[in-house]
């Protein structure tokens, strides 16, 4: 794994009464979305160089550092462990409180407490999803700017139409 129960709770804690579920989430998350974010063959790269006792570009680009752009502005970026805590919170803050039983899934309740709703539920999962992908855009700067020592990293500038407008041309009289 990238990130630890420990650092999680560094970088977006979580409740340390949940500590024997987070491996899971932590997993799945992990699995699902970075393996989204590069593709698999860079993705299991990462796995297979990542050493957090080897300073190296790796370790950079998983814990972060400064480095310098094409422009020679100096750019820091926290690494993808701050992109995975927030990604895993936010995964964390739907599933947690439901529970798997032998008459189903049920969600926990409390006599000194009142459950958030579904919709405040889904703006925090958004909200930390927005700032994962916020620290991910300075991680692909640092790919960008490393791309010589990371050769599977795949960058595609994506193309947005935004749509068409038609004018008219009015008539005038001579």
């Amino acid at each position: 794994m990238i990130l630890t129960f420990d650092e999680q709770q560094t970088i977006k804690p979580v409740s340390a009464n949940n500590a024997k579920r987070y491996p899971q989430i932590n997993k799945e998350v992990q699995e699902l979305e970075l393996y989204k974010l590069f593709g698999p063959v860079f993705y299991e790269e990462i796995l297979d160089n990542y050493d957090p006792l080897v300073n190296d570009k790796w370790k950079e680009l998983v814990e972060g550092c400064t480095f310098d752009d094409y422009f020679g502005n100096t750019i820091k970026h926290k690494g993808l462990k701050h992109v995975l805590a927030y990604l895993i919170f936010a995964q964390y803050v739907t599933e947690i409180s439901v529970v798997d039983t032998f008459t189903g899934m049920v969600q926990k309740t409390r006599n000194d407490s009142e459950q958030l709703s579904s919709g405040q539920l889904k703006n925090l999962q958004s909200h930390n999803r927005e700032i994962a992908f916020n620290y991910f855009e300075n991680v692909k700067l640092f790919l960008i700017e490393n791309r010589t020592f990371f050769k599977h990293y795949c960058f595609v500038r994506e193309k947005r139409v935004t749509g068409y407008k038609s004018f008219g041309v009015k008539r005038t009289k001579i």
